[in-house]
């Protein structure tokens, strides 16, 4: 039986929507053994946790003092009712990826809203992120 016979109609559908590369990770992590639910969670925190790097490495240093102010955000919660998969995506979260796990019941919706609040940031204090090179034109 192949991967995709396997799958709800639920999580069928729930993969159509999801970008090509997101859903060829996903697959990956099925293939590779974990559950549906294991798999869209470690996408999407790996996703937003190469997102951060990625800013963090590429802002100007004159605004990295924006970065560090908007990641700089008070924790109420630390993931210590976590089991040892979740809590290894935890750890590595920038506090903006924690603070969204803190407000969602859906680990996987939390991270993508994560994801958007980072986007947002970008557009916002370090548009120049979002332009190609100059030697691409």
């Amino acid at each position: 039986m192949s991967l995709m016979n396997s799958l709800t109609q639920s999580e069928k559908d729930f993969l159509e929507y999801r970008h090509e590369t997101t859903r060829e990770r996903i697959i990956k992590l099925l293939e590779n053994g974990l559950s549906f639910d294991k798999a869209v969670i470690k996408e999407a925190g790996e996703s937003l946790i190469s997102y951060y790097d990625w800013i963090r490495n590429n802002i100007k240093d004159i605004d990295k003092h924006k970065l560090n102010d908007f990641d700089n955000i008070p924790l109420t919660y630390h993931g210590n009712d976590l089991n040892e998969f979740e809590k290894d995506i935890f750890d590595r979260l920038p506090n903006i990826g924690k603070w969204q796990w803190s407000n969602y019941t859906r680990v996987w919706r939390a991270l993508e809203e994560a994801d958007e609040c980072l986007m947002e940031f970008v557009y916002h204090e370090a548009n120049y992120l979002c332009q190609p090179p100059d030697n691409t034109i």
